[in-house]
Formats: C-alpha cells, sequence, structure tokens
C-alpha cells in the first residue's frame, strides 16, 4: 500500500512541478497557458483580454454562501457536500500544497504551487490575500465566485475575468 502511495506522489510531482510551465512567465498574467481558438470559431465569452490577477479585486465584494442560502437553501445543502464547496480545506490537497510550498526550489516552482490557490481559493488568490485560513468562508469555489466569472481567455489553468459586485453595501 504504501509503495502506491509513493508512486501516485511521484506522479503527481512530475505533473506538478515538471510537465507543467504554468508559472514560468514572471507576470502573472501569463500564468493561465491559453490554446487560442481562431476568432470566427470561438465561443462568445472567450475573449482577448487579461486574466483576473492578485489584487484585482477586493474579498469584500463577494457574498459568503451563507447568504446565497437563505434564498437558496437546497442548492447551499447541495453546493456545501461538494468539492467545489471543499476544494480549499480538501486534507489531500492541503498535504500536497502545503508540501509543494516546502519543497519548492526555485522561484518559478514556487510561482507554480501558488497557483494552485487559482483554482482552489479563487477570492483569496484574486484579492492577493496570504495566508488564507482553512476555515475561511470564502474559501473553496464558492456560489458568488461562479456569478461573477464575466469572460474567460481561453482554455487553461482557470483564465478567468471576474466582474464581481459589492457585497459589502449590500449586506
Amino acid at each position: 500500500m504504501y509503495f502506491y502511495l509513493k508512486i501516485i506522489l511521484c506522479f503527481v510531482f512530475y505533473l506538478f512541478f515538471i510537465s507543467t510551465n504554468v508559472s514560468l512567465a514572471s507576470d502573472p498574467r501569463e500564468w493561465s497557458p491559453v490554446w487560442k481558438l481562431p476568432p470566427g470559431k470561438r465561443p462568445e465569452n472567450i475573449v482577448d483580454e487579461f486574466i483576473t490577477v492578485p489584487g484585482d479585486v477586493e474579498k469584500s465584494q463577494f457574498f459568503s454562501p451563507i447568504s446565497c442560502g437563505s434564498c437558496h437553501p437546497e442548492i447551499f445543502k447541495m453546493w456545501s457536500g461538494s468539492t467545489h464547496a471543499n476544494a480549499w480545506k480538501n486534507p489531500l490537497f492541503q498535504a500536497l500544497y502545503n508540501l509543494g510550498k516546502k519543497t519548492a526550489k526555485g522561484e518559478w516552482q514556487k510561482r507554480n504551487v501558488e497557483s494552485c490557490v487559482r483554482c482552489h481559493h479563487p477570492i483569496g488568490h484574486s484579492s492577493g490575500e496570504k495566508d488564507l485560513p482553512l476555515d475561511d468562508e470564502k474559501g473553496g469555489v464558492i456560489c458568488d465566485f461562479c456569478h461573477s466569472v464575466r469572460a474567460t481567455t481561453g482554455v487553461g489553468n482557470a483564465p478567468y475575468i471576474l466582474n464581481p459586485g459589492n457585497a459589502a453595501a449590500m449586506e
């Protein structure tokens, strides 16, 4: 059993550190490799713009999932047990993420590890927050994050463009 776990972890690290060049670029707007489609064949929501990067939005612009659940209890209940809800606090993800942070060598590997947060805690990433707590109410992929995605730049490592409202003014 231990032998197979080592093989799986080696494979994950191979994919994580070696086979991807997601974070080789120094500009975080280039972290998301994009495979462009010819203009006449791309869906309308794929645009030629820069992706959302740390500091582009504030965490306070997003509603917490609990706010959404007060009007949408069934959807909130389904979401609560989903991989989206648990994307940030998933123990396997956290173990690999923390191991990656400890063992990353060189600037490109450190940036590669940090790019995981783009999908697993997109609001924390997009707001530029560091040291995000596991029990963050806006951790994982929350309702208002998905409902704030305005467009994408193509197929790649979460190439989203956010256009959130201002939840802080409404709550």
